[in-house]
């Protein structure tokens, strides 16, 4: 809240043209981000995608991690803090890695296998039982993570037009972001039902796995972006 009211007085510079510009209501702007998305196939399906790993991957990681470390591992806080380095790790080196390739082809295919993988990969940690092997499994989520993130938005940036690309973005944003208190939402109500936490970070994999299989199977569009 306090980050948006900073923007909102933040004040542009007048420039020395005698182009004229039509101040547009939040709701405007929110409004024409929604229907360039809607006229697009592709664009629907990223934000789609957005709020699928948002609400069954970031809830489940960020809020479990810690349950999962203490009920499952039985460890301490400096098992904690040696699976979130592991994110971290491994969302470097993914970074890294798709830096080093700087990908200009086939970015649509490798964010998708990428997320099938990272799916994987949470899965398999939900039902590991040793503190190395918990690390293993997150480096290899933080780095596909990161395959997954950064030629998505690099290639879904090519694709939009320059007048509407801070609206689009702002709406995938929005999607992504504000859908993570849901998540946690979603995850605490879940675990009041006096379900596992390693059942609940399961199943919000195995849901992503699917979702990823689906829409690679049933969407070349989005498949064949380059």
């Amino acid at each position: 809240m306090i980050g948006s009211v900073l923007i909102y007085f933040m004040k542009i510079p007048d420039r020395d043209t005698e182009e004229i510009f039509n101040e547009q209501t939040f709701w405007e702007t929110f409004k024409e981000g929604v229907i360039y998305v809607n006229e697009s196939r592709v664009l629907q399906v990223v934000v789609l995608t957005t709020i699928f790993i948002n609400l069954f991957l970031v809830g489940p990681m960020s809020m479990g991690l810690p349950l999962f470390v203490k009920n499952i591992l039985n460890g301490n806080a400096m098992d904690f803090s040696l699976l979130e380095a592991g994110v971290a790790v491994g969302m470097l080196i993914g970074s890294v890695i798709i830096g080093v390739l700087n990908l200009t082809k086939n970015r649509g295919k490798i964010a998708l296998i990428s997320l099938f993988v990272s799916g994987l990969a949470f899965a398999l940690l939900s039902f590991t039982t040793e503190r190395w092997v918990s690390i293993f499994m997150l480096i290899i989520f933080g780095a596909c993570l990161s395959a997954t993130n950064i030629p998505f938005t690099s290639a879904i940036q090519s694709m939009i037009e320059e007048k509407v690309l801070g609206r689009v973005m702002g709406l995938i944003s929005l999607a992504s972001m504000g859908l993570i208190p849901v998540s946690y939402a979603i995850t605490a109500f879940i675990l009041s039902l006096g379900i596992s936490i390693h059942y609940i970070m399961a199943g919000g994999a195995i849901l992503v796995v699917m979702y990823t299989f689906f829409v690679y199977v049933n969407f070349q569009e989005l498949r064949n972006v380059d």
